[in-house]
């Protein structure tokens, strides 16, 4: 089995049959026929990976094309990771980046069925764990009541992007 994201193997679809001598319908590809896409509304792209400890300790160890989260804890973001950044009401700041990308990525994991749902209240909590740890000059003061709000915003409104959904697959033209 192959690594998510990694390239395919021939038999596949794709580049690899392509190369191997071409791509048909039967094996997935769309040749000359309508553009099959998934619309993503991402605000920012890791520059670089991004290695951070958390609570989150899973069964198993997790390994995608876009992170790796060890059994103790341990999450590794890709180079390229692509995010949304604040949600809601919340207002996008440079002490909402780190808090927003950590959150995002481990809802990911949960809504490709990697990590289970039974980290979400964790997963929360290091969000605000790190937005409060991030916030910067006068905000340090109000830093721990905007991470309660923050909190709640994700714990009463955010377990629909933590849950596994089949992709909308739009065509064009």
């Amino acid at each position: 089995m192959r690594r998510k994201g990694a390239p395919p193997e021939s038999g596949e679809g794709g580049r690899a049959d392509y190369l191997a001598g071409g791509v048909s319908k039967a094996q997935g590809g769309s040749v000359n026929g309508k553009v099959k896409y998934i619309e993503v509304n991402y605000k920012y792209r890791l520059a670089e990976a991004y290695v951070i400890q958390t609570a989150i300790r899973p069964m198993k160890h997790i390994a995608t094309d876009y992170a790796i989260l060890s059994t103790d804890g341990v999450l590794i973001i890709d180079k390229g990771f692509s995010w949304d950044g604040a949600s809601g009401p919340a207002v996008d700041t440079k002490s909402m980046i780190r808090p927003s990308l950590l959150h995002d990525c481990l809802y990911r994991l949960m809504k490709d069925g990697l990590l289970s749902l039974k980290w979400r209240k964790a997963a929360d909590k290091e969000f605000r764990r790190i937005y409060i740890e991030d916030a910067q000059g006068w905000k340090k003061c109000v830093a721990p009541i905007r991470a309660w709000w923050l909190f709640r915003g994700v714990r009463d409104f955010g377990r629909s992007s933590a849950v596994r959904s089949k992709p909308v697959i739009l065509e064009a033209p």
